[in-house]
């Protein structure tokens, strides 16, 4: 696991495998995996959180991602739509907009 955002009480994690998890507590008190977001190609360094809608992610594989976790809870295609980088994107941050 390289990098943890916080959703809504949940946790995302951005790893090694490609993946985003989606994190939540069970019954027991663990934490366990509620949804995967695929579609990366090389390890996830960085994930942030939009709002309740909205996942961003950055890879080695030099892009960086956006995707749902309500569309990963629908069982639709789990897959992260990307924009493409030269380089691989290490970090990501987020502008709020001015009020």
């Amino acid at each position: 696991m390289s990098a943890v955002a916080v959703l809504d009480g949940r946790l995302v994690s951005a790893s090694a495998d490609h993946t985003l998890r989606i994190w939540a507590p069970g019954d027991d008190g663990r934490w366990q995996a509620v949804h995967t977001l695929e579609g990366h190609s090389d390890w996830v360094h960085a994930v942030a959180v939009l709002d309740h809608n909205r996942i961003v992610s950055a890879s080695d594989d030099h892009s960086c991602a956006s995707g749902s976790p309500a569309t990963a809870a629908s069982g639709a295609p789990r897959t992260l739509s990307k924009d493409h980088h030269a380089r691989y994107a290490p970090s990501l941050s987020l502008i709020r907009p001015p009020r």
